[in-house]
């Protein structure tokens, strides 16, 4: 249990923390605002990141502003994700069954909580709780993440439900043909990478350590395949990515090495 939780952990805070490509489009819910003096800079050298500002979104933003989310899930900025997530999806499925078998093994009561926390319906009720705490404040720190959670929450789980229906994966236990991806992992990362995002990386570790462990919960659950909770982190964390275009520092330069019997993730913390 504790490689496969680790190995989660770790993944999902290289991957969230992916350079970020210059992308053409908007935020369409306008949710943070860059000072002008980006715009002005030398096309030849990139300007030094400005300091972003929060506003406070509507429901009406929030929901419109999903469309757009779903395109930057697959655009440039996210292909690092995808790819090194899809690449293990695939490695992983030679693990499947081993890696259920070892979460199985886990005294009972440990993983238990994995399946309510990771639910959609609590991510989802705490994100809009979040949302209307900041309204009901006047915080637009608070409503901006309640919003970006919420646009989040919805945009992952539409690819979801969209590759569950496709698929028609049947689960570890038989009970039904929608084992791929995992919808509560997904819903975890995407809750987990707008935290780290927003808010830094104190609240982000905590946050991906609790998606990790509601991952190895569906597996130990025997709800889920290896490869389909590392698909489900992959959806999620694209999400979260998405909704928080402008969000968070380049801190960090990913790179993906072949090794013996596989591959490595490296990272690099840039000064």
């Amino acid at each position: 249990m504790t490689k496969i939780y680790t190995t989660l952990v770790a993944a999902g805070l290289l991957l969230s923390a992916a350079p970020r490509c210059a992308m053409a489009q908007d935020d369409p819910a306008g949710t943070f605002q860059q000072a002008s003096a980006a715009q002005t800079a030398p096309a030849v050298e990139q300007a030094p990141e400005l300091p972003k500002t929060f506003t406070n979104p509507t429901l009406g933003s929030t929901f419109s502003a999903v469309g757009g989310d779903l395109k930057r899930m697959f655009s440039r900025e996210n292909a690092a994700v995808l790819t090194i997530f899809g690449a293990a999806a695939v490695a992983g499925s030679h693990w499947d069954h081993q890696a259920v078998d070892e979460m199985r093994e886990t005294p009972t009561g440990i993983l238990k909580a994995g399946a309510p926390t990771g639910a959609l319906w609590t991510q989802l009720g705490v994100s809009v709780g979040t949302f209307a705490v900041g309204k009901i404040t006047g915080n637009a720190k608070i409503s901006t993440v309640g919003s970006h959670l919420i646009r989040a929450q919805i945009a992952s789980q539409i690819v979801v439900q969209g590759l569950k229906f496709a698929t028609e994966r049947s689960r570890p236990d038989d009970s039904n043909n929608y084992s791929f991806p995992s919808g509560h992992s997904a819903s975890a990362f995407a809750t987990a990478t707008v935290l780290q995002r927003d808010l830094g990386w104190k609240v982000g570790i905590p946050a991906y350590a609790v998606a990790s462990y509601v991952a190895a919960s569906r597996m130990g659950a025997n709800k889920h395949y290896l490869s389909d909770v590392l698909a489900g982190a992959a959806i999620g964390i694209t999400a979260g990515r998405s909704v928080t275009v402008g969000s968070g520092g380049k801190k960090f330069e990913l790179g993906l090495a072949p090794t013996a019997g596989g591959a490595a993730v490296m990272f690099t913390k840039k000064n």
